[in-house]
């Protein structure tokens, strides 16, 4: 009788530590899902932001991409920026994009107004914007706030990359 009594014990603990490693195995994986979540949104976030200041940036210099205007690499308050310079009603206005105080900003304004760097519009935080010209090919180059990393595009305006408006 006593041998099928220890052979219930053993059976009941094996059944015991078999759950037990389950749980285990269950705790293990649900955090190391949740890790590898919080990898991906991180990542779909830079992805996000990246793509976002990019897309602005190469949808504007599209829109001023035009015959009676202009588009130059200019440098605005100490910063690189990029200078569209379109004719409306007998002006001569300027948009410019470029980032200042970590945020990518926009400042339109009628040429010859002075406007400063501090007047422009913020629309994505942004640490940094570089812009250069080559043979008629225009590259932006933006950094990420907090991460550091930096994605880049090349576009080649049909109008063709002007001179420095000199602002």
């Amino acid at each position: 009788m006593t041998d099928i009594h220890d052979f219930t014990k053993i059976k009941n603990m094996m059944a015991l530590l078999l759950c037990a490693m389950f749980f285990l195995l269950c705790a293990t994986l649900t955090l190391s899902g949740g890790r590898l979540y919080a990898q991906t949104a991180d990542a779909g976030s830079v992805n996000y932001q990246s793509r976002t200041a990019l897309s602005y940036l190469v949808n504007q210099i599209r829109q001023g991409d035009r015959a009676d205007g202009g588009i130059a690499v200019t440098s605005f308050g100490g910063q690189d920026a990029v200078c569209i310079r379109e004719q409306l009603e007998g002006g001569s206005f300027l948009t410019l994009l470029y980032c200042y105080d970590g945020q990518l900003r926009e400042l339109f304004m009628e040429e010859g107004t002075g406007l400063q760097p501090g007047d422009g519009t913020p629309l994505l935080p942004l640490d940094g914007l570089s812009v250069t010209a080559c043979d008629g090919v225009m590259t932006l180059t933006v950094t990420l706030p907090e991460q550091g990393a930096t994605r880049q595009v090349s576009l080649a305006p049909r109008c063709g990359i002007k001179e420095d408006y000199g602002l």
